[in-house]
């Protein structure tokens, strides 16, 4: 098979490399117009349980990616002078540039052909494709200007009818987008890529393959794009929270996503959630933490 991936972020090199894993007879070029050294964002913070599909699929990119982890088990969460610590959650972090670069040079050692500051010649004929599916909306610029945190600005959440038309697919931001606070963006590229890969392999033609990645992953972006939008909207309403106790603040903002209940908390940390209760109880406030 003829691959050609247009965008080395997470979700492209990715699938360049979970498809040379499941045949190295495959021609897979991926072509990107930006530095192999640039990194939108600074960095990836993935839960605990994330590498494991990463693990199953490729244990040599897993390996050398989990080397260079920061892990943690605490949330901090300093309001009014008092520092509430929650503990039990198990994140690794990753500096972003760091993770590409890896990426990249797995890619390379399995024959993907990876060409950095290059256009591809049919990006025009690509956007008038995909204007007629726009409905009058206007596409999204990944202008080559701008760097580093200035395309950070905005988070549109990106919600697409259909991922795939003809031979050409979407993954990673192009097919899905959401607010970064909750760290969904990186976890689904990777998924997304593996499920691909897997589904090209498994259902043949094209366009069942592409029929079933469409339809299994959509509920699963879907789920964490609306924990994405519950936490853009508790950061946007910030204003109506300063005045709470401390404990209630913190549990507040733990399960702003509603990804994590208040049974969840009392399940990862249930002696910070013992503390706090008579905490919050003795300032006179009626709190979620119960």
């Amino acid at each position: 098979m003829t691959v050609l991936c247009l965008g080395s972020g997470p979700a492209g090199l990715y699938f360049a490399i979970s498809m040379k894993l499941r045949d190295a007879g495959h021609q897979v070029t991926v072509r990107e117009r930006s530095r192999a050294n640039d990194a939108f964002g600074r960095g990836v913070v993935l839960s605990d349980a994330a590498p494991r599909r990463m693990q199953q699929n490729d244990p040599a990119s897993t390996d050398a990616i989990r080397s260079h982890f920061v892990c943690w088990d605490d949330i901090v969460v300093v309001h009014d002078g008092r520092r509430t610590v929650s503990g039990g959650r198990g994140f690794a972090g990753i500096g972003r540039k760091q993770m590409l670069v890896l990426l990249q040079d797995h890619a390379r050692a399995l024959g993907v052909d990876l060409r950095v500051e290059t256009e591809f010649d049919g990006a025009e004929t690509s956007c008038k494709i995909c204007e007629r599916h726009a409905g009058g909306h206007a596409l999204m610029s990944h202008a080559a200007h701008l760097r580093g945190p200035t395309v950070w600005m905005k988070f549109p959440r990106v919600i697409c009818e259909s991922w795939y038309n003809g031979n050409v697919v979407l993954m990673g931001d192009a097919a899905t987008r959401g607010y970064l606070s909750i760290g969904p963006g990186v976890r689904l590229a990777f998924d997304s890529a593996i499920a691909l890969a897997d589904y090209l392999l498994n259902e043949p033609p094209l366009e069942a393959a592409f029929e079933r990645y469409q339809a299994e992953r959509r509920t699963e972006v879907l789920r964490l794009q609306s924990a994405s939008r519950n936490s853009l909207e508790w950061f946007e309403a910030a204003e109506r929270y300063p005045d709470l106790p401390p404990e209630q603040f913190a549990c507040s903002l733990l399960t702003r996503s509603q990804r994590i209940s208040h049974e969840n908390l009392r399940l990862r940390d249930p002696d910070w959630l013992r503390g706090a209760r008579p905490r919050s109880r003795s300032r006179g406030r009626t709190t979620r933490c119960r």
